[in-house]
């Protein structure tokens, strides 16, 4: 950081500003360290050197998160591709006489209505049939808990999602320097010292906007589709409580990698940095984040749900409902009892 600090009369930052505070991550040791190498005032021929090595060491540390976030996002991606193989109508097409996944789920649901399962085709009941796939996707008892899962993932995956958004509104308008002004300033304070970007250049901003907010952004909605799909197939409770807790480290990487390779003083600077920004309308931003945030998620939350849930694996889901319905009439060999009402589910958790 900053040897010196400008006495607080002498900074000049933009009027009305709001300050936002800069993630302590990888991502954010990048734009630090090129905002004070840009800074012409503090850059001194002492120092070159060592702000030169500082850069080089930020950008080493973002590759690496880069990479190792991007690789592991699109190994997600495949895996989840292989495991909805069996889910997908071209499978059930080819291994039983080409119906589909609805259209079992369709004469299943049919048969139950009718009070008959003779009223199901023998292929149905022979091993490795179709009332067999419903064994294995009966295992989780309660099929409300997929849509309790869901709900938590996408609720965890929205925390870095607004931190991302914040990050790219305080890059999007933060102000063009003018001549001869410092981008990067310093004011004392009662709680220590603060730094705050003040300005950035064109070209610099969407170069930052680029390949911190956006690319970050990319990998947030890969984890969180790949996660949701990961969670969708799972037959046991278990292993979606787990894959739960192991998904989303992937967008916690840049925070280990920060914490590991760089030192304390380092994040006890990043801590204190800011990014000061003029915003378009004060009382539209005051409105947004007192309610309309609140508004916005308790209605993300259930659209994303519906989507993947009704939508993407609306076949899937319309087959395990119907399993779940044949199973509760007729009963299935060998499969515990489930429940099919959120009101069984309950009174089952409280017996």
């Amino acid at each position: 950081m900053v040897d010196n600090y400008t006495p607080l009369s002498q900074v000049k930052v933009p009027s009305e500003k709001k300050l936002q505070n800069v993630e302590i991550d990888c991502f954010s040791l990048v734009l630090v360290r090129v905002t004070e190498i840009l800074d012409h005032k503090r850059v001194v021929p002492e120092r070159v050197s060592s702000d030169i090595a500082a850069v080089i060491h930020s950008i080493i540390l973002y590759l690496m998160v880069a990479f190792t976030q991007i690789m592991i996002t699109l190994m997600l991606l495949v895996k989840t591709e292989e495991m909805e193989g069996e889910f997908e109508n071209h499978w059930f097409q080819k291994h039983f006489h080409n119906i589909t996944m609805k259209g079992a789920a369709t004469m299943i649901s049919h048969a139950v209505q009718v009070n008959n399962h003779s009223a199901l085709p023998h292929s149905f009941f022979v091993h490795d049939g179709v009332l067999d796939r419903c064994k294995v996707q009966l295992q989780v008892q309660y099929y409300q808990f997929y849509y309790l899962m869901i709900f938590i993932w996408f609720s965890q995956m929205l925390i870095e999602a607004r931190s991302i958004y914040c990050l790219l509104k305080a890059l999007v308008m933060v102000q063009v320097p003018p001549s001869n002004e410092e981008s990067l300033v310093l004011r004392d304070t009662p709680d220590g010292p603060i730094s705050e970007i003040v300005y950035l250049p064109h070209g610099i901003r969407a170069l930052l906007i680029v390949t911190l907010p956006i690319l970050r952004m990319c990998i947030c909605m890969g984890v969180t589709y790949a996660g949701a799909k990961f969670l969708i197939l799972q037959v046991d409770e278990v292993k979606i409580l787990l894959k739960v807790l192991c998904m989303a480290f992937v967008v916690h990487i840049d925070e280990i990698f920060l914490k590991s390779f760089v030192g304390m003083r380092t994040v006890r600077e990043l801590s204190n940095v800011h990014v000061a920004y003029q915003e378009w309308s004060r009382s539209f931003s005051e409105k947004w984040e007192s309610k309309g945030w609140s508004g916005f998620v308790y209605q993300a939350i259930p659209f994303l749900g519906l989507v993947l849930l009704e939508v993407i694996f609306s076949g899937l889901l319309s087959f395990r409902r119907a399993c779940y319905a044949y199973h509760s009439h007729f009963g299935l060999e060998g499969v515990a009892p489930v429940h099919q009402t959120f009101a069984g589910f309950v009174s089952e958790l409280l017996d």
